[in-house]
Order: structure tokens, then C-alpha cells, then sequence
């Protein structure tokens, strides 16, 4: 089973966001023959898009998976729900594709499923700065594996006390593929 959206990228949906949850039966069969989930992402001339790229198939020990048996004393993995941003600012002006795909046991009777949430936004960080006021609170999109702020901080959300009008503060993040990308902010008064 496949989904499927095309998308034309520009500053306002640069930074696309996909939560998932999985359920996958584990047969024990070959890699090939197990239920599996897939997610790709592709450029206007069907080119992959790097970190776009995800595929899992029914095993044990899957980083972030759980283990379940149903009613049968067949095993079962699943993932709750995830959520993961990809970073499409380099593709502004472009159509890109986004397919999601999930398919059963290839030799019968084993289920693979999945549910899909999207959006997109722009990708920036966000913060609701007053002047003299003694703190503001700066946000990083979501979805990313890691986030380093430039004051060392590692959480998507921070508060920056005795903040000043003008100060510049930079936060990288890093995808669940591993690819990076700095935003960064200028602290101005909140309209």
C-alpha cells in the first residue's frame, strides 16, 4: 500500500514534518519476505532527497521499536508514534514527492501497517521576545533527532533569561538520518 503527495517547496513549507506509528507482525522470515515500512522523498527529476530516505523491516532489536505478542503468541513490533522534519529549503522551486509505503508479508497471512500525520512549515526558529521583560522562551521545529543550541542547551524549547535586543542565537539540528542544518535567530521585539 502506497501514499503518495506532491508538493511545490517554497520559504513557507521548507521544513516538512511526518508523524508516524508503525505495527509490523514478525513472521521470522528472510528480510526480503517480512512486512516492512518505507518512507521516501524525491526531487523534481525523481532524484532521491537526501535524508528523505527511510525503511524498516520486521525484526528484533530495532532501534526505538517495542515488542508485542498477540492472541496467537506471534510476535509483533511496533513504534509509537514518531515525529521527523526534513529539511527541503534546498529544493525551493521544485516539486518534490513524498511516498510512504507499507506492505505485508510477501509470502502471506503477516500484516505491516502504518499511520501517517504531515505538515509543513517554515523552517526558523520562533520566539515571543518584550523587552524588558526577564526571560524569553525560543523554539526549534520539531521532529529532529538532536538540538544544540548556541548556549549549549539540548532541548527543542530553551529559556534565555535577561535576554537583549539584538543578541543572536543559533541552534543546529540534527535529522534522524543524520543530516544537520544551523538556524539561527535575532532576538527582535515581538509585534
Amino acid at each position: 500500500e502506497t501514499l503518495s503527495y506532491s508538493m511545490l517547496v517554497d520559504a513557507g513549507n521548507a521544513l516538512f514534518v511526518y508523524r508516524y506509528a508503525v505495527v509490523l507482525e514478525d513472521p521470522g522470515h528472510a528480510p526480503e519476505d517480512q512486512p516492512r515500512f518505507e518512507i521516501s522523498m524525491f526531487d523534481q527529476d525523481s532524484m532521491p532527497i537526501s535524508c528523505g530516505q527511510y525503511e524498516v523491516t520486521a525484526s528484533a532489536g530495532i532501534p526505538g521499536f517495542e515488542l508485542w505478542y498477540d492472541e496467537e503468541g506471534d510476535s509483533v513490533i511496533y513504534k509509537n508514534w514518531s515525529a521527523v522534519s526534513v529539511d527541503l529549503s534546498s529544493y525551493i522551486g521544485q516539486t518534490v514527492t513524498i511516498r510512504f509505503a507499507t506492505g505485508d508479508c510477501a509470502l502471506g497471512k503477516h500484516f505491516g501497517y502504518a499511520y501517517i500525520d504531515c505538515y509543513c512549515s517554515p523552517l526558523q526558529l520562533t520566539s515571543q521576545f518584550c523587552p524588558g521583560l526577564a526571560s524569553t522562551t525560543l523554539s526549534a521545529p520539531p521532529g529532529f533527532a538532536q538540538y544544540l543550541w548556541s548556549t549549549g542547551e539540548t532541548t527543542p524549547d530553551i529559556v534565555v533569561t535577561d535576554p537583549v535586543e539584538g543578541q543572536v542565537l543559533t541552534c543546529t539540528l540534527t535529522s534522524v538520518a543524520g543530516c544537520s542544518i544551523t538556524l539561527s535567530t535575532l532576538l527582535t521585539p515581538s509585534t
